[in-house]
């Protein structure tokens, strides 16, 4: 979690991709949850404050290989963030490959898959998606049906999250609140996911 907004560090074999650099904290803890790992690419799910807000510092700093992103919510942040280098956009469902996972865009959220496993990005304030992830990220405005006992959901982003987070857990899941700056740790791997880590 990445303070005010969304940012979720996904490793592999020595390699990084962040997905989301929003927020206030992205910049200075990078380098602590990168644990030396190498910054390949930045996914931008939206590009808006909230998944945007520090892509610029972390791009200057951390020169990725590429960006991608999904659309800007107005023209006025199309044109903030066209000036990313080498910035390209993906319309809603269009996959995009990195390392052993397959990424898609849907209109409120983002999807990975590793490992055959799932992990979804979620727009705050959007209605969660149906079927079933095993990792789901989203702001404490999020709203949904019930979720299974297996599922694991990440409040990110404000105070509200502690709040959001029991809300979640009435409906069935597990649920973790990460108010400002936390970190929960899954793995993923082939045939099935651990939860490592949980601070924050």
């Amino acid at each position: 979690d990445a303070g005010d907004g969304c940012g979720v560090l996904v490793t592999d074999k020595g390699r990084a991709l962040l997905i989301g650099a929003g927020g206030t904290n992205t910049l200075e803890d990078l380098q602590y949850f990168l644990r030396g790992s190498e910054l390949e690419m930045i996914l931008l799910p939206k590009l808006n404050d909230y998944y945007a807000g520090s892509a610029f510092e972390v791009a200057e700093n951390y020169g990725p290989e590429s960006f991608a992103a999904g659309e800007a919510e107005n023209a006025e942040d199309r044109v903030i963030y066209a000036d990313l280098s080498l910035l390209r956009t993906a319309p809603a469902t269009e996959e995009i490959l990195w390392r052993a996972a397959r990424i898609t865009f849907f209109d409120t959220y983002t999807e990975l898959e590793i490992y055959g496993r799932k992990l979804w990005i979620v727009d705050d304030g959007a209605e969660l998606p149906q079927g079933n992830a095993d990792v789901i990220v989203c702001g404490p405005a999020c709203e949904g049906a019930a979720l299974s006992v297996d599922q694991y959901v990440v409040v990110s982003g404000s105070m509200d999250a502690v709040e959001a987070a029991d809300r979640f857990r009435g409906m069935g899941t597990t649920a973790f609140p990460t108010a400002g700056l936390g970190e929960i740790i899954w793995q993923f791997r082939p045939g099935g996911g651990q939860l490592l880590k949980r601070c924050g």
